[in-house]
């Protein structure tokens, strides 16, 4: 099947069965994860989610949310979320641009995977979804999974230092008590400038980082070695694009157009609820809400998105009732279109979600 690589960029012939062998080890050969780590993710995320869904219904006023869903213009609904869908696509696009060194791909084909590996996100647990979409574009560009997994973590540090720039640009117009928030995001922006300088390092000093690797692996037994320095040869090159600056430029205002855009979708839907809350608000209510999702959580974001929205409004003097009206609304329109347009693509590719995993370790085969 044409999916539209540049057959210069693809590997040698041992990627299938080397990303076989990976798959195997992280599915315990039956396409999930192992039974122990399955059971503990789950129980965590539900927990978590049990706990921010108690917190989120604590001061809601029932018959004031069924008004307010009610009374919502559904016009306003409807284009915050073709707006938000446009942020999708160029989450899309930046991603394409992270893979461009490692291997030139066709939008559709990227759009795919990564619509399926949202979908994977939102209805499995572990956020194996992220791993899903580099599988994807490992078995359809002949990449190291490693190589493609690299570029995922690439792009979910940019997510991070995008949010933490919402909060930096809304922070002068905040309530001054916000003030007290400010020591705990330099700590976070720290530690994430830290990731991208370790991340920039890997992609420069790729040889030094792989001659540690080997001294590290030369203790271990031979057949945990061997395949251990390879993977870590393929992960530093899916850093590439670290070390091209027009790349990383286009990556870089990509990110920024997405954190705008999204901005743009929330404050959007504040009109079909009647909300005074001022653009700078929407991106207060983003940096609140992005950071929340990295919080371990049960499948479709339940719970933690709807205390983060709603606790991000109240600070922005918006009655509890409607402020959950809204953070039902919010998580409507950023779960579900991505869902469905994600198993349209699942359906097309002819796989299944539950048997995704295992599928994809049958696709390595050896040719």
């Amino acid at each position: 099947m044409n999916v539209g690589y540049d057959e210069s960029n693809i590997d040698d012939a041992s990627v299938p069965q080397a990303q076989a062998r990976f798959l195997r080890e992280v599915t315990n050969g039956e396409g999930a994860m192992p039974t122990g780590r399955r059971r503990a993710s789950i129980v965590l995320g539900l927990v978590l989610s049990a706990v921010f869904l108690v917190l989120f219904m604590n001061d809601i006023e029932w018959v004031a949310l069924g008004n307010a869903l009610r009374r919502a213009e559904i016009r306003y609904v409807v284009v915050a979320a073709v707006i938000h869908f446009a942020a999708l696509v160029f989450k899309v696009w930046r991603w394409q641009i992270l893979l461009t060194p490692l291997v030139r791909i066709r939008f559709p084909v990227v759009f795919s995977a990564h619509l399926i590996g949202m979908t994977g996100n939102c209805l499995l647990p572990a956020r194996i979804g992220d791993m899903i979409r580099a599988w994807l574009i490992g078995i359809k560009a002949r990449i190291k999974f490693t190589a493609a997994f690299a570029t995922v973590v690439l792009e979910k540090t940019m997510e991070v230092l995008g949010f933490l720039l919402a909060f930096v640009l809304a922070l002068p117009f905040l309530p001054k008590q916000m003030g007290e928030m400010r020591n705990g995001v330099i700590w976070l922006a720290v530690f994430a400038v830290g990731v991208c300088a370790c991340l920039f390092s890997m992609a420069a000093f790729a040889a030094q980082w792989q001659r540690m690797i080997r001294r590290v692996a030369c203790v271990l037994p031979e057949r945990i070695a061997n395949p251990l320095i390879g993977l870590a040869g393929s992960f530093f090159s899916g850093f590439r694009v670290a070390l091209e600056v027009k790349r990383l430029g286009q990556a870089v205002v990509v990110s920024i157009a997405i954190l705008l855009i999204m901005a743009l979708s929330m404050y959007t839907l504040f009109f079909a609820f009647e909300l005074e809350v001022s653009f700078i608000g929407a991106l207060f209510v983003l940096f609140a809400l992005g950071i929340a999702i990295f919080v371990p959580q049960a499948p479709g974001f339940i719970g933690v998105f709807h205390w983060a929205t709603k606790e991000g409004l109240e600070i922005m003097a918006v009655d509890p009732s409607s402020a959950a009206a809204y953070a039902i609304a919010c998580w409507a329109i950023f779960i579900i279109p991505p869902i469905f347009v994600g198993l349209v693509c699942l359906s097309r590719e002819g796989l299944s979600l539950g048997e995704l995993p295992r599928q994809a370790t049958r696709e390595q085969a050896p040719r």
